[in-house]
């Protein structure tokens, strides 16, 4: 057998998924830096196999155990729910969920881009039905066959004097519409948005 090159590199874990025929897709991600050097593997044919080893490494680079993810409560860590199929908690991986998405720390609705609070109010009722009470974002003139979020976002543009929403970042005065449209929503409505 002649010499096959091959080459190890860092690789870290990021999804885990079992197939209908019972095989196990596994994702990694790849640092920049040595993705020159997998090219070859990645423009390979599709099917080809590879021979693959791993070994658990800590920030140090040497060896370490391999953390064990804690296991679906639902199926006991085998994945499979009822009369075979696959587990909905954990979608068959038999790992619990919540270890694999972090929660992201909730942050005060004003300090959130003024585009996202548009884009989330729009999809309020109460804020719907203030807009609509407006004079500038009156119901009258919305097409029946117009869904209100969008008449509403239409309208929030129109008196912001921008076509998309996400104009609020890089114009002022867009910026500062948005913000006394908002400040008269939560002085009528003697309300303030919520955390999110």
């Amino acid at each position: 057998m002649t010499d096959i090159p091959a080459f190890h590199f860092e690789v870290k874990k990021h999804s885990f998924s079992q197939l209908q025929d019972g095989s196990v897709k596994i994702g990694l991600t790849v640092h920049p830096s040595d993705f020159d050097r997998l090219m070859p593997y990645v423009q390979a044919a599709a099917g080809q196999r590879f021979q693959c080893a791993l070994a658990a490494i800590g920030d140090d680079e040497q060896a370490v155990e391999v953390a064990k993810a804690p296991m679906c409560q639902s199926c006991g860590g085998t994945g499979k729910a009822v009369l075979g199929n696959p587990c909905r908690a954990c979608d068959g991986t038999g790992i619990a969920i919540k270890t694999q998405k972090t929660a992201k720390p909730k942050r005060k609705f004003h300090d959130l881009p003024r585009s996202q609070q548009a884009g989330m109010l729009t999809k309020n009722a109460d804020f719907q039905d203030w807009v609509l009470s407006q004079e500038w974002g009156s119901s009258r003139s919305r097409p029946h066959e117009m869904p209100i979020p969008e008449y509403v976002r239409g309208a929030i543009c129109r008196q912001c004097g921008v076509e998309s929403r996400a104009e609020f970042a890089a114009d002022d005065y867009a910026g500062a519409a948005w913000d006394a449209i908002l400040a008269d929503y939560e002085a009528a409505t003697g309300r303030i948005a919520e955390e999110r």
